[in-house]
């Protein structure tokens, strides 16, 4: 049961990587949850492991982006605009995708729990 979780841990967080560059869309991280939530049935669990799988890729796909130095300059002139300090900007564009994949996880696997309750 503990590897199991690992595991897809690590599948959510290569989803949660991988699909956003792949389809050049941040909300691709709903398959991810999508994924994660058809094989858990503990709620919170479910939540969490999206959660982090997601808040770890997004992690790493801010600090490769901020690796690079024009990045920063435009992430800077970004920030000035919008009148947000950098790093509340940062934490935004990290915790609404994680809250994303989470939530969908959380979904799929509340509707099994009450697709299995239906049918017995």
């Amino acid at each position: 049961m503990k590897y199991k979780v690992i595991i897809l841990l690590l599948i959510v967080i290569v989803l949660s990587y991988i699909l956003p560059l792949i389809a050049k869309d941040w909300r691709t991280v709903i398959i991810a949850g999508i994924i994660s939530g058809l094989f858990l049935t503990n709620r919170f669990k479910s939540f969490i492991i999206g959660f982090m799988g997601a808040l770890v890729a997004w992690l790493l796909n801010t600090l490769y982006i901020l690796s690079s130095q024009q990045n920063q300059a435009l992430l800077s002139i970004f920030s000035k605009i919008a009148d947000v300090p950098l790093i509340l900007l940062l934490i935004i564009f990290i915790l609404i995708p994680s809250l994303l994949t989470g939530l969908s996880s959380l979904i799929v696997t509340l509707i099994r729990i009450l697709i299995k309750k239906t049918h017995s």
